[in-house]
This record gives structure tokens, sequence and C-alpha cells, in this order.
């Protein structure tokens, strides 16, 4: 990607309700000046296997309304 559609990873940061169910919570935020540039950076993120994490559940918002 070009310089102008660089993603931008804010966080992690705890998230407003910090554990729910028994499960912590965190959030990041992944800010794009282009749609077609931050989709093509969930899929690859999407794409990693992350070793010994068997337990991280991830959910994606895309465009969420709120950041609870």
């Amino acid at each position: 990607a070009n310089r102008d559609e660089r993603v931008q990873l804010l966080g992690p940061i705890p998230a407003p309700i910090g554990k729910r169910a028994g499960y912590f919570r965190y959030q990041l935020l992944l800010q794009c000046p282009t749609r077609a540039s931050l989709h093509q950076c969930i899929q690859q993120l999407q794409q990693i296997k992350l070793k010994n994490l068997h337990q991280v559940k991830v959910v994606w918002d895309i465009d969420p309304l709120d950041m609870l």
C-alpha cells in the first residue's frame, strides 16, 4: 500500500466492559483512509494462526456503532 493507505493500529486497550462471562476483553482499532486497504489488512490478519493462543477468540466489527 502506498503511504496514504497505511493502516494505523491503536491498542490493544481493555474494553469498556473489561470482563464478561468470565472472559477478559480487549479492543484493537484499525484505521485507514481507504476501505479497500483496510479490508485487505483484515483479510491478512484473519489468516494468521496464533500459536499457543487456542483460548483467544477474535471478533471483527467493521464500522462499529459504538466501542462496547
